[in-house]
């Protein structure tokens, strides 16, 4: 890859354990560099992705797919079924109209009340809020 067009370097602590990511970016194409892990190229170009092990000189090629990342599986999401219940929510602000300067800036005091009922009725779930600030 030709000299990237952007880098940037990650620097990560735990406990004792250092590691750091760096990624080089021309164009659609990236570079990135684990340590102490291995390094890996995204070529959108060619559709493949490259796992590059420097010290046996080998590297594992995947294809890309735009829509997947290269190694991960689908993952089946279990639906849920609608409850049939309805939710109704009512927002009222309400300026107060008093004013207070603060860093600078003209704050406003607003008092806002949120009520939420269900349909068909469920008294546990529905509950009546009110902020004030």
């Amino acid at each position: 890859m030709p000299d990237a067009s952007l880098r940037y370097v990650i620097v990560s602590k735990h406990g004792t354990t250092r590691s750091s990511r760096t990624e080089y970016i021309r164009g659609r194409n990236s570079r990135s560099e684990y340590r102490p892990q291995r390094p890996v190229i995204q070529n959108r170009d060619l559709g493949y992705v490259f796992q590059l092990d420097l010290e046996s000189r080998v590297y594992t090629a995947f294809e890309w797919n735009e829509s997947r990342r290269p190694g991960w599986f689908e993952r089946r999401v279990n639906r849920t079924r609608p409850s049939g219940r309805t939710v109704h929510v009512r927002t009222e602000t309400i300026d107060t109209g008093e004013r207070k300067e603060m860093f600078g800036y003209t704050a406003r005091r607003v008092i806002i009340r949120m009520i939420s009922r269900y349909t068909p009725d469920d008294e546990s779930r529905s509950q009546d809020t009110e902020t004030d600030g």
